[in-house]
């Protein structure tokens, strides 16, 4: 299904839920899945909104470096 240019999947209030569960350390696939969208939506969404997208690969997102096992 394609929607028309300028169409959103998601209210602005989800977004903004999706937002708030991203930056506390949801990955984009987790929230997909939930979702039933693809994890490049999440990251579109989160950019859009102003967000900063997590590193491809990061399962460590929301911990601390320490609690990642940082030596430093």
């Amino acid at each position: 299904m394609t929607r028309p240019p300028g169409t959103r999947r998601f209210d602005d209030a989800t977004e903004a839920r999706i937002c708030t569960l991203y930056a506390a350390g949801r990955s984009s696939y987790s929230l997909a899945a939930d979702l039933g969208c693809s994890p490049q939506t999440i990251v579109n969404i989160v950019v859009r909104r102003g967000g900063t997208a997590h590193p491809v690969g990061d399962k460590t997102c929301g911990r601390s470096a320490r609690a990642r096992g940082s030596r430093r």
